[in-house]
């Protein structure tokens, strides 16, 4: 196999697996829109993976039980908007994929919830 061709392949399958990943991605935020419940979460860390990218990871409530989440500071995919400053130790509305309660986005709002907005959710 020539060295053009093994570029050519290389390319082909990294291409492929570009694609394959998109398409799940894709399918996944399709399901959150025809799904979605918005529930309460608890910002818990903000990691950085490099200068700019940071990580949000909370915990989010769906009946009476957290669970744990975390989505990109970007939230690029679609495109989510992050109004405010996120506080670690505040809530935050989270949407949530009724058929998948693992996959969710926290929604950085001007200013966290309130105390009131908090207790109705834990009521």
């Amino acid at each position: 196999m020539t060295s053009k061709n093994k570029k050519i392949l290389f390319l082909s399958v990294f291409g492929l697996i570009i694609l394959t990943l998109a398409y799940f991605q894709n399918k996944k935020e399709i399901s959150l829109r025809t799904n979605k419940k918005l529930t309460i979460g608890k910002l818990t860390e903000i990691r950085r993976t490099s200068n700019t990218r940071r990580i949000y990871e909370f915990k989010y409530l769906i009946d009476n039980k957290w669970i744990k989440g975390q989505d990109p500071d970007e939230a690029a995919w679609p495109i989510y908007f992050r109004e405010g400053k996120p506080q670690i130790g505040k809530y935050y509305p989270v949407e949530y994929d009724k058929t998948d309660i693992e996959y969710s986005k926290i929604l950085i709002t001007k200013e966290p919830l309130t105390d009131k907005q908090v207790e109705n959710y834990l009521k």
